[in-house]
């Protein structure tokens, strides 16, 4: 930070009067011999200091204690936002008006009493003017401001709360192995849709991306990489994978917010918001819980720039994807960055176990966080123990259908995964089943009924029944024998009346002769049939639906 000398000599002569009026020392000034000097030189003692800094209004005050906080700089752009900015006048028009008398804003009073000044920094590869504090007044500062003016963050009560219980399918290293069977299993969206936080599911594709494991483009997946991912341990895994995220360019969290469509050729910096939340949580109290839009409206008054900044505000063209509406200027900051930092807080940093998230009793909505007790191993990208289980059995019922606990093992999700159907699940299990098309499925990537037996006996709880091996061993020597289909009977009262049809075009829509009076047509058909009998003389009583079919008597 510039040092007191050097910001003054950026100051006017008629400035520097001003300033010296306002500490009440402007008559033991000699203004011909190095009035920065001896400026330097009283402000520069701590006594005086602090006699002077302790007759500002409250508001000027804060806003000294936020640049503390800052580190001793703010962009000019968002420390106007809280407390105004400076007139930019020259002497004559300063002369008139008298901005050290009569300011106009907390700025403009901080300004021309000397205690900040205006100047660019380097701010991430991008030059940026800010406001800042000189570096004697920011060690002075440093030493009188106690650690509760630094984060004003209201905590939550523990009673007030109740803490979910953490499973595989919010555990990073668990949904790394959901996705990984999605994509080796090639498993339909209709199936995993339904068991999984949509809010996940780009976000492990960027990040599997990211890392080399996931090829966007071809769909393939790095074998050896996979297999790391799921025989890892967590206590090693996890730690491994949130450094690699914390760092990655390629994982753009911004353009993954639902509900946002992303316009234009700019870019933004992925890294930066995500390093800056990690650090303000780093400092925050340990096994505190910190209401969720309470931090957001900190993040608002003490750091709104985190993201964007400046003429970005305007630049980024963002809009709602629903209505169309672009969200432009400092006042889309709710929506865009504060959404991010939502984002943020109920993900990523979730997923990987740095936060707990916790719901109020009163109104079971999801409203705190705090940190995790492995979060400083995370941070500082150390192994750590996590408590998570490693269960390693499932089990197996007679109709086919298979429980697996949300805490198992990775590798056993991904092997059943990629030859069941994903059917739903309750507080304890994952429910899948075994079924001739998932059974085809895992065919077409290498997995044969052997294989699917082997498998079953290694993660599957004994006994396993028997009629299981049974239906897939029938089905390895020639498939399903049991066809289960939704289609629609048609009785006629005379065997003539099928034969004239066998003679007619209308004849396409029979899929099956069950007897002389009855066949089988599609439901999608019905309505063409029912026209062409018509077309033939012969009106069609539609009896009503009732269990999976629908007879229809001629």
């Amino acid at each position: 930070m510039p040092t007191l000398y050097e910001m003054l000599c950026d100051y006017e002569q008629d400035q520097l009067e001003m300033i010296a009026e306002q500490w009440g020392i402007d008559f033991e000034i000699d203004w011909r011999n190095d009035p920065v000097g001896q400026l330097t030189s009283y402000f520069s003692e701590k006594t005086q200091f602090e006699e002077f800094v302790v007759s500002l209004p409250d508001t000027a005050a804060k806003a000294l204690n936020n640049l503390i906080n800052e580190g001793g700089r703010i962009p000019r752009a968002q420390f106007a936002r809280s407390y105004g900015d400076i007139r930019e006048v020259g002497a004559g028009i300063r002369g008139k008006e008298r901005p050290d008398r009569y300011p106009t804003s907390d700025a403009e009073r901080l300004f021309y009493r000397g205690l900040i000044g205006l100047a660019f920094f380097d701010g991430g590869g991008d030059t940026k003017e800010y406001f800042y504090l000189p570096e004697e007044f920011l060690t002075f500062l440093h030493t009188t401001s106690s650690s509760a003016d630094k984060r004003e963050i209201s905590t939550v009560p523990k009673n007030e709360l109740i803490k979910p219980t953490r499973s595989l399918e919010n555990q990073i290293s668990g949904l790394i192995g959901f996705h990984l069977a999605i994509h080796r299993g090639e498993i339909p969206e209709i199936e995993y849709s339904r068991l999984l936080h949509q809010n996940t599911i780009p976000f492990i594709d960027e990040f599997l991306a990211a890392v080399d494991v996931f090829e966007k483009k071809t769909s393939s997946l790095d074998t050896e990489k996979v297999k790391k991912l799921l025989i890892t341990s967590p206590s090693e895994l996890v730690p491994e994978l949130f450094n690699e995220w914390r760092e990655s360019e390629d994982v753009n969290e911004l353009k993954l917010l639902d509900g946002l469509t992303f316009e234009g050729q700019w870019k933004n910096d992925p890294v930066k918001p995500r390093k800056k939340i990690i650090d303000i949580l780093d400092d925050l109290p340990e096994k505190k819980w910190i209401n969720l839009d309470e931090f957001i409206q900190w993040m608002y008054a003490n750091h709104p720039d985190f993201l964007r900044s400046g003429g970005e505000y305007e630049q980024w063209f963002i809009k709602k994807t629903k209505s169309g509406t672009y969200l432009d200027g400092f006042d889309s900051w709710p929506q865009v960055d504060g959404a991010l930092i939502k984002y943020f807080l109920t993900g990523p940093l979730y997923w990987f176990g740095l936060l707990e998230l916790a719901k109020y009793r009163s109104d079971n909505q999801l409203m705190a966080f705090r940190k995790t007790d492995h979060a400083s191993g995370l941070l500082l990208s150390k192994n750590t123990t996590l408590n998570l289980a490693k269960l390693r059995e499932l089990t197996i019922l007679k109709n086919g259908e298979i429980l697996i606990p949300h805490n198992a093992q990775r590798e056993m999700l991904y092997q059943i995964a990629r030859f069941c159907e994903w059917t739903g699940k309750n507080e304890k299990y994952y429910k899948f089943r075994i079924n001739p098309l998932a059974i085809r499925r895992a065919q077409t990537q290498g997995i044969n009924p052997a294989q699917i037996k082997m498998i079953l006996k290694k993660y599957g709880r004994p006994p396993i029944p028997d009629n299981i091996f049974k239906a897939i061993d029938r089905w390895g020597k020639g498939g399903s024998k049991i066809m289960i289909q939704n289609h629609m009977i048609v009785r006629f009262a005379k065997a003539s009346t099928v034969e004239k049809i066998n003679t007619l075009p209308m004849k396409k829509y029979i899929v099956e002769l069950l007897n002389p009076t009855t066949i089988i047509i599609n439901e999608q058909d019905i309505t063409r049939f029912e026209n062409a009998l018509i077309e033939q003389g012969l009106f069609v009583d539609i009896v009503p639906k009732y269990n999976r079919y629908t007879k229809y008597k001629l």
